[in-house]
This record gives C-alpha cells, sequence and structure tokens, in this order.
C-alpha cells in the first residue's frame, strides 16, 4: 500500500511525530504489530538482527534509535487511520476483483463491500425494465 503525507493526518499527534521520524510505512508496520499494547522498548545503539529492523526496516530503525534511543515509546492503535487505510485498499482492489473475491480476501460481507465501494444495490428489489 503506497502511503503518502496526506494520510499522516489520520494518525494521532504523537504518531505523526513518529512518522515524520521513521517514515508512514515504518509507523503502519509497528501498529500492526505493538499498537494499544506493552511500551516498546528502543535500543540505544542499532544492531545487526534487532525484531525493530526486520519489522520496520534499517533506514527507518538507525533513525528511530537516533531520535528515540534509550526510551520506551507508547504505539497508539491508530484505529482511525488502520480502518480508512484498510477501505482504501478494498475500494482499489475492487476495480479488479469481483464481490465474492473481495469477500473471501477480506471477511466482510457482500452487502458491506457494497456500501464500502458504493455499489449499493438492494438485491431484494427486481429492476422496472
Amino acid at each position: 500500500m503506497n502511503l503518502t503525507d496526506e494520510d499522516l493526518t489520520l494518525l494521532p499527534t504523537s504518531m505523526q511525530w513518529l512518522a515524520k521520524t521513521i517514515g508512514l510505512q515504518a509507523v503502519m508496520a509497528m501498529v500492526k504489530s505493538h499498537g494499544g499494547g506493552m511500551p516498546v522498548y528502543v535500543p540505544m545503539n542499532v544492531t545487526p538482527d534487532h525484531y525493530l529492523e526486520r519489522l520496520i526496516g534499517l533506514e527507518a530503525f538507525i533513525a528511530l534509535v537516533a531520535e528515540y534511543g534509550g526510551e520506551a515509546i507508547e504505539i497508539n492503535k491508530c484505529e482511525r487511520a488502520v480502518k480508512e487505510l484498510l477501505y482504501r485498499q478494498i475500494r482499489k482492489d475492487s476495480l479488479d476483483m469481483t464481490q465474492e473475491a473481495l469477500h473471501l480476501k477480506y471477511g466482510y460481507t457482500i452487502r458491506h463491500l457494497r456500501n464500502l465501494v458504493g455499489d449499493v444495490v438492494d438485491d431484494r428489489q427486481q429492476g422496472l425494465f
């Protein structure tokens, strides 16, 4: 998923600062694995094969250590951002996938997918013509 600077506004302020340091893609990876949980301890030094380096990438890990080394940072759940980005991905996928394929991929009902995509059709009514 390609994330833009415009997507930063979906995040809480504290997470926006983190995103400006390590990048939005890295923040979303941390949200997915640590969001709403225990604080994440950032080591003082960059070490090879650290789990954060594997999670967010070397460049982002170096920037994280430079800015927050030795601190424990809380990662918000960012529910609004996660939901909005997921819905955007569903809308994008809907251009190339059937509703049934979207249902299998995301686990949402066909009716909910139609509401998300904007293709709201009441299947209980027959057409007039």
